[in-house]
């Protein structure tokens, strides 16, 4: 969600979050990996992807064996 003092203050950028997921898609961790130059917006890209939890569930042909993956993931705000 896009945070609102940052949309007030016109703020916006991508953020790359490093995401640490089971093969059921279940979010182990999710860390900063490149900012967008605030602090607002990186801190809920982060806080976005541990409330959705759970991503689809990755496939046994991906990696078998494979019990979690690392996944670095951008997470872009804009204003219209």
């Amino acid at each position: 969600m896009y945070p609102l003092s940052a949309r007030d203050a016109h703020q916006q950028g991508t953020v790359i979050i490093h995401m640490h997921l089971r093969r059921d898609g279940t979010v182990l961790d999710a860390s900063l990996v490149k900012s967008s130059g605030y602090a607002v917006l990186d801190e809920a890209a982060r806080q976005e992807v541990l409330r959705i939890g759970k991503f689809a569930e990755l496939p046994l042909e991906y990696i078998p064996g494979q019990a979690d993956f690392a996944i670095d993931q951008p997470v872009a705000f804009r204003l219209r």
